[in-house]
């Protein structure tokens, strides 16, 4: 069945639909920093696309036009650009501007695929998962496939989204079902 994008308060109430386009699929929807707009995916056009609209579904604006799969948008810290997975043969992870605009392609490894990316909240790096959530790296948004190996904890730490990043360290939960915490440290 088609799938819809929802909104509700973090209690779980006053869920409302803010799509409910027949036919459609919407999801991997993620809220802009600035609470402005929320990036989502849907198969309007018959490829899987890369939209924004208003938290109450108005003003829905098509991002990308790749004629391919895209999935997991994620915002900038400055709500000004999206990163986002595509499937065209491989998978690898590209940036767009909100506008549509200066698109980049981020990752060009054939031998594998690129998941999930996660901004860093200075905006400086984004993490992603690498062949099926196997492993984890950080890359700098400007610098096509590099990645710094001396960050693979901090990029765990964006990936997972379960954990607080300081200059310095990461705490993240060891079991998302436990209180259990582990502090670990890297070189900026």
């Amino acid at each position: 069945g088609e799938t819809d994008i929802y909104t509700m308060n973090a209690d779980g109430s006053a869920q409302t639909a803010i799509t409910r386009t027949p036919g459609v699929d919407e999801g991997h929807a993620a809220w802009s920093p600035d609470g402005k707009q929320i990036a989502f995916v849907s198969n309007a056009t018959g490829n899987k696309e890369v939209y924004t609209m208003h938290p109450d579904g108005s003003s829905v604006q098509q991002v990308t036009n790749d004629g391919a799969a895209a999935a997991s948008p994620t915002w900038s810290p400055d709500s000004r650009t999206l990163a986002y997975a595509s499937r065209n043969g491989d998978l690898h992870l590209y940036s767009i501007s909100v506008d549509g605009t200066n698109k980049r392609q981020l990752t060009n490894d054939p031998a594998r695929d690129d998941y999930t990316p996660a901004w860093s909240p200075d905006g400086r790096h984004i993490a992603q998962a690498i062949d099926f959530y196997r492993r984890a790296v950080l890359m700098k948004p400007d610098d096509v496939a590099t990645a710094r190996a001396d960050s693979l904890v901090k990029a765990r730490c964006f990936a997972l989204r379960h954990c607080t990043c300081s200059r310095h360290s990461c705490r993240h939960r060891l079991l998302p079902h436990r209180h259990t915490e582990h502090r670990d440290r890297f070189s900026a």
